[in-house]
């Protein structure tokens, strides 16, 4: 029998978007600051975008409130989210797969609600999931547990009998300390390596690679 439920996440995961960020967040930001932030987007990458803001409005003080700032963001994420966001060759086809077999779906993100949804919906992968989570609705981001917590409830699920998929090991990490079975799911060598040491699998070779019969057979 296959578990009842799965969470995936969301950028980089299901869609090819992390480049996108990487590149927006540094943009929006050099408006108000000429420090290199790279550190600073790398940390915040698993945090939810208003923790992020408050942070870097504390830090420089820029002429600018969080919510300006935030609101910037969004307005260009969602852009690109609903023109030039592609999910990853075959990760419909699996999520497709799980939900004939009657698994519960969710999605649990640290992007905001409006351009989490818009990247879904613009990939035809909305109506796969059950339930759709942003950190942005009061969570923590990923490194606490408590919205993978939140999403198995919804589910109907324990953490025990809800396997999540993640590329970040930061945020892999996290839900195997909470108690769930992780699958990570990794584009090159190196985060391959780190997933390997919390996630019970690790997908190496995209989508395609992998079936649900395998992940099942991995998690026994």
């Amino acid at each position: 029998m296959f578990f009842p439920a799965a969470i995936f996440d969301c950028d980089d995961t299901l869609l090819d978007s992390m480049w996108m960020w990487r590149r927006l967040v540094p943009e929006v930001l050099a408006r108000y600051t000429d420090e290199d932030m790279t550190d600073f987007c790398a940390r915040h990458e698993t945090t939810p975008m208003v923790v992020g803001m408050s942070e870097f409005v504390e830090e420089h003080g820029p002429q600018v409130t969080v919510d300006e700032l935030c609101e910037d963001m969004i307005a260009s994420a969602q852009r690109h989210y609903e023109t030039d966001i592609h999910a990853f060759p075959g990760a419909a086809a699996f999520v497709e797969q799980c939900r004939d077999a009657g698994i519960r779906l969710a999605v649990a993100s640290c992007t905001e609600p409006a351009p989490l949804r818009a990247g879904l919906d613009a990939n035809g992968l909305t109506g796969y999931f059950d339930v759709i989570v942003s950190a942005g609705e009061g969570f923590t981001g990923k490194d606490e547990p408590a919205i993978f917590f939140a999403t198995a409830e919804r589910l109907g699920a324990s953490p025990a009998e809800t396997v999540v998929f993640e590329d970040s090991p930061r945020a892999a990490a996290t839900a195997k300390a909470a108690g769930f079975p992780v699958v990570g799911v990794a584009w090159t060598p190196e985060q391959a390596d780190a997933l390997a040491s919390v996630a019970d699998l690790v997908i190496t070779g995209g989508w395609p690679s992998v079936t649900l019969d395998q992940v099942q057979e991995a998690l026994v």
